[in-house]
């Protein structure tokens, strides 16, 4: 992880296994599922990514990492991300961002480095959900 890093330690209500590198939101109940952009409904209590290995379904901890200097994001895949754009929730994919803004635009971080894309989908990223 991050030297540099805000987090909490949550539960996993989504109805899948939550890996590292996710976009999620939280609940009311302080519960983590996947933020999508596809309605105003799914981003609400957006927070950041998953910062923990796999967490499984059932109420799990999940450590949630809000803000931080360059950790991994999981991005759509056939993307083209270039360092220094600004990564959005993916309104196509749970889960996901995307350095190409959807219609409703929710900004959470900037692209640091794209070395692990091509193998993984994931890029490294300065995340924030007030950043880009």
């Amino acid at each position: 992880m991050a030297t540099n890093f805000i987090f909490s330690v949550l539960r996993n209500d989504d109805v899948v296994a939550l890996s590292r590198g996710m976009v999620i939101r939280v609940s009311d109940d302080r519960a983590v599922v996947r933020a999508q952009a596809d309605t105003d409904d799914n981003l609400v209590g957006l927070y950041g990514i998953v910062g923990s290995g796999i967490a499984g379904v059932g109420g799990n901890a999940v450590v949630a990492i809000s803000h931080a200097a360059s950790e991994p994001i999981l991005l759509e895949d056939g993307l083209t991300p270039v360092a220094g754009e600004p990564l959005y929730v993916s309104a196509s994919v749970a889960g996901r961002a995307t350095n190409v803004a959807p219609g409703i635009i929710a900004p959470i971080g900037v692209i640091t480095d794209v070395w692990d894309y091509d193998r993984n989908s994931v890029v490294k990223a300065m995340i924030g959900v007030a950043l880009a």
